[in-house]
């Protein structure tokens, strides 16, 4: 961003009121040293000689009244003249003046016009010296008078001694003025003698004094910056010590540091006056620029808590540089894990934002449940698998299940499921479904004479599609409630089965049945229909304890219900299934 400089010279000069100027120069934005303020005074110095000036008086002759010569010898000009020299060039040149005879006013020794600024002060300074070899004769030693716009500013009576420079040195303040007409007159009106030198005549301004508010910055809300120019204290040159100030005062630490610290809301333009102890005031300004930081801001792409088997993305402010806690750089993230996540967002200027998210994941938990029941032998019945409570399990809907479930086989034969492993004295039942009901599925058993009276239901393990819900079991139990027990009970060990429980209900095929007997005697395997009526016997021997076969021929069997009835000289087992067409 490109500034302009404005420098405000003011000098406090002491003449009976203190005065205080402010005078306008432009400078350069650096701060560096700047030039001597430059001589207005054209030609002051007379090396180019009679150029840049005016005067009423003859240059012919110098020996006479009223002439004016330059020189870099007096004496060389005429010898009453003493010979001097120039006060500060070495053989340089400088005016000799042959004094006027006569004051009317209207004579003129030097005249010069030169543009001021107003409001400033100034300092003007001459050099001067007696010429007149024969002073001691004529003793008519000269008068030069000064004025400023003809108003009159000093007068000087030139000591006897010659070649003795001598220098009158003042402050001008300017006022309203732009123009300045200085004009030199002698007042001594004496024919001999009244000659004098002139030299170095000088005008410069006073002030020099440069604030120094440094370079423009950039910030991001929030963030403070120093400003000034640190190195040099925010000003150099005029005299020192300064005075600070800077305006306007909102959001800054000191208004009158050299470097106050700032804190802005928005872009600001600050303006810092600095006023030396002359009284010459400068001023420059420096532009703060502020950045608004980014907003960083985290969306997830669903509401929380979220299931504990889910996934969630995370999603940020967008046209931004990203740091997540993870260390992805992404604009969005997809996690699983509870926790908390930070994000990091970054603007292309270097504004930082910071902000976190909790990702927090609903506890899921269920019990499930099989029931405790009292069966008959030869009775069919369904054990339900219970849910019999759950914790946001229907929040997250995790409907997919797997179990194991275990049993006696000799006392429960599966009627609508296939069992998936048997070690002869524990059976095992594998369910898979997909249920959001209280009652998940159902296991129909047919209940035989066994080798207890009872067998457990166990629920060996369970599962939801998310190994993250707690499950928790409760077995179930059947209990068989009309055994013989006569003489202690009367079981029956059957370890190959008639495997009902491996045909589809309806029977849709011919079947082969294995059962075992425990005792010796004759066993009787009766096919029945609905009415009770016997439709064939496929097995009537005398048997020894162990394995025996025999096998339903289905295509002699049309669609009906049929009971498959196993008789041995201390029991009786019913088996029903279904025939169809």
């Amino acid at each position: 961003m490109k500034k302009t400089k404005i420098h405000i010279c003011v000098s406090l000069i002491v003449i009976f009121t203190f005065l205080i100027v402010f005078s306008y120069n432009v400078l350069p934005k650096d701060c560096y040293p700047t030039p001597p303020n430059p001589e207005l005074i054209v030609n002051g110095n007379f090396e180019l000689g009679l150029y840049g000036f005016k005067t009423t008086y003859d240059t012919n002759y110098i020996k006479f009244p009223k002439n004016i010569k330059i020189t870099t010898n007096p004496y060389n000009e005429y010898y009453t003249f003493d010979s001097c020299a120039d006060p500060v060039t070495p053989n340089g040149k400088f005016l000799i003046v042959n004094g006027n005879d006569l004051f009317d006013g209207l004579h003129i020794v030097w005249e010069q016009e030169i543009e001021v600024l107003p409001n400033n002060f100034y300092k003007f300074q001459y050099m001067y010296a007696n010429i007149d070899a024969k002073v001691d004769t004529n003793k008519n030693l000269p008068i030069i008078q000064v004025s400023f716009n003809d108003e009159f500013f000093d007068t000087v009576y030139v000591p006897k001694e010659t070649c003795q420079w001598q220098t009158r040195s003042f402050i001008w303040y300017s006022g309203n003025n732009t123009k300045l007409t200085i004009r030199f007159r002698d007042l001594q009106l004496k024919y001999f003698g009244n000659d004098f030198a002139l030299d170095e005549i000088s005008l410069k301004s006073l002030c020099n004094v440069q604030a120094c508010a440094g370079e423009d910055k950039e910030i991001c809300a929030g963030d403070t910056v120093i400003l000034g120019d640190v190195t040099n204290h925010s000003a150099i040159q005029g005299f020192k010590p300064y005075m600070f100030r800077w305006f306007p005062e909102e959001g800054l630490d000191s208004p009158f540091s050299p470097n106050p610290l700032a804190f802005p809301q928005r872009t600001t333009t600050y303006y810092l006056e600095v006023t030396d102890s002359l009284g010459c005031v400068a001023f420059d300004s420096v532009t703060v620029v502020v950045h608004l930081r980014p907003l960083a801001l985290i969306t997830p792409n669903k509401s929380l808590p979220i299931c504990p088997c889910d996934s969630i993305t995370l999603v940020a402010t967008e046209g931004l540089k990203y740091l997540w806690s993870t260390g992805d750089t992404t604009s969005s993230i997809t996690i699983k894990d509870e926790g908390y996540y930070k994000l990091r967002v970054e603007s292309p200027f270097g504004c930082i934002d910071t902000t976190g998210i909790y990702i927090s994941k609903y506890q899921v938990s269920t019990t499930l449940k099989f029931d405790t029941l009292y069966a008959m032998i030869g009775e069919i019945v369904t054990l339900p698998l219970k849910l019999v409570s759950e914790t946001n399990h229907f929040i997250c809907g995790y409907d997919s299940f797997k179990v194991v479930v275990s049993y006696n086989p000799s006392l429960l034969l599966p009627m609508n499921l296939k069992p998936t492993s048997s070690n002869g004295n524990i059976e095992k039942i594998e369910i898979s479904g997909f249920s959001l009901k209280e009652i998940l599925d159902s296991l129909v058993f047919f209940v035989t004479l066994g080798n207890d009276t009872s067998t457990n239901i166990t629920l060996e393990s369970f599962q939801w599609n998310c190994d993250k819900v707690n499950v928790q079991t409760i077995n179930g139990k059947v209990l068989i409630s009309n055994i013989c027990k006569e003489g202690g009970n009367r079981l029956f060990e059957l370890t190959n089965k008639l495997f009902l429980s491996e045909i589809p209900n309806p029977l849709t095929s011919d079947l082969t049945i294995s059962f075992y007997a425990i005792e010796r005697g004759r066993t009787q395997v009766k096919l029945v229909n609905n009415l009770g009526e016997i439709i064939s016997i496929p097995f009537d021997k005398f048997v020894e304890p162990g394995f025996h076969y025999f096998r339903i021929n289905k295509a002699q069997l049309s669609s009906s219900l049929y009971h498959l009835i196993l008789e041995t000289p201390t029991n009786r087992i019913v088996r029903s299934f279904i025939v169809i067409d």
